[in-house]
């Protein structure tokens, strides 16, 4: 038996059209590897896509490639992950798992948690999704794992959530709980959502794994992961790594401390020129405190002139501040999720008023869908949010 296990493969997720790209030829890479290593089955611990509704062509080149798994028989196994996944449960999930494209494996009866048999391998398959701001942890409090735990043989467990006993300190505003109350007696843990590579031996016989995403996400993750991953696991927990390189990724760290603006750019300039760039994702993360001026005053648009054969170019200037105005920062190696919760926790007092405040930032970063007009993108905003929000009742009577 050989199973792969994937996750946050954000299809759809970089807002430059060249990362967009390379995110989907990742996901066709992985597909290219499972069929060619015959694996009996996948799973996807969430995060499919970037947003509850991707684009077009994004889901059109997703549909392609899990229709390659199909026609080999190899079965795809999912949870929905907190960005499937819409504020009032809308999931593009559901399309793909009607389209025998995929299963979901999160099937509840009367709150108990069924187990989904795998027919080649006869391994068990079950899992709870995941959602925005750590929400799932109430759920995992009122589900039923009775069944998981008492199912003999092989057994995997999806999850889409952070784990409090191993998460790394750039997490501490991300919601987690504990490993032990994940149901027990399974072989294989499949994690997903925290952007790291983990394998961890919890309990009697499992094994906990995040694989990491299957390609980088944002500035941080790109700098340091350079490409994407996921594993391959037999029926002994034997985990192979598997990564996915697309296109070389150049970084390069430039402090301009204690400079004036012109020295900084005379720094910056020497630096690039030096860079071999030709087709390679270039990554320059300049920082430091000036001594004058305005940060403005350094014309960094120069670098994409120097470096115009680049496949593509990023620049990260959060850290380049002037000296007077230093201060600390957030910084791009937060997840938007920790950064959401920080924001909510310490600005909200009221708990059930902090769940309305992340149900209403769910809506306002939902994308409208391609040959949606803009009034029906704004009517099934409105929808949703009152959906989530479970006021239906109190809005539909006053009306």
């Amino acid at each position: 038996m050989k199973f792969a296990h994937m996750a946050d493969c954000h299809l759809g997720g970089w807002r430059e059209e060249k990362l967009k790209q390379i995110g989907l030829q990742s996901f066709t890479k992985a597909i290219d590897v499972c069929i060619e290593k015959q694996v009996d089955f996948v799973i996807i611990s969430g995060d499919l896509f970037n947003t509850a509704m991707p684009g077009i062509a994004v889901l059109s080149h997703c549909v392609e490639q899990l229709k390659r798994l199909k026609d080999k028989t190899i079965p795809v196994y999912v949870i929905v992950g907190s960005h499937d996944c819409s504020a009032s449960g809308d999931t593009m999930m559901d399309v793909l798992e009607k389209a025998g494209l995929v299963v979901n494996v999160m099937k509840l009866k009367d709150k108990k948690l069924q187990v989904t048999i795998d027919e080649k391998t006869n391994v068990g398959l079950t899992g709870v999704f995941g959602r925005r701001a750590g929400l799932e942890t109430e759920d995992y409090k009122s589900l039923d794992f009775l069944e998981v735990e008492q199912q003999t043989g092989f057994n995997i467990f999806l999850f889409h959530t952070a784990i409090e006993e191993f998460k790394p300190e750039n997490l501490d505003a991300v919601t987690c709980h504990s490993y032990k109350e994940l149901p027990q007696n399974c072989n294989y843990y499949a994690g997903g959502h925290v952007h790291y590579l983990l394998q961890k031996k919890v309990g009697e016989k499992g094994t906990l794994t995040y694989p990491g995403a299957l390609y980088p996400n944002n500035f941080g993750e790109l700098e340091e992961f350079k490409m994407g991953h996921f594993y391959i696991v037999d029926e002994n927990v034997n985990i192979e790594d598997i990564w996915l390189p697309i296109k070389e990724v150049i970084t390069k760290t430039i402090s301009v401390d204690g400079l004036r603006p012109s020295e900084a750019e005379d720094m910056i300039i020497e630096t690039v020129k030096k860079i071999d760039a030709v087709d390679k994702i270039v990554l320059l993360r300049i920082k430091g405190a000036i001594t004058d001026g305005r940060t403005v005053d350094i014309n960094l648009g120069q670098i994409d002139t120097i470096l115009k054969d680049a496949y593509i170019v990023l620049k990260h200037t959060a850290k380049l501040v002037v000296k007077e105005e230093e201060q600390e920062l957030l910084t791009v190696e937060q997840t938007p999720e920790a950064i959401e919760k920080e924001i909510i926790t310490t600005k909200v007092e009221l708990k059930d008023k902090q769940t309305i405040a992340q149900t209403l930032m769910e809506q306002l970063v939902l994308e409208k869908a391609d040959g949606e007009t803009i009034a029906g993108f704004d009517e099934r905003i409105i929808k949703n949010a009152i959906k989530s929000m479970k006021i239906e009742k109190l809005v539909y009577d006053e009306d």
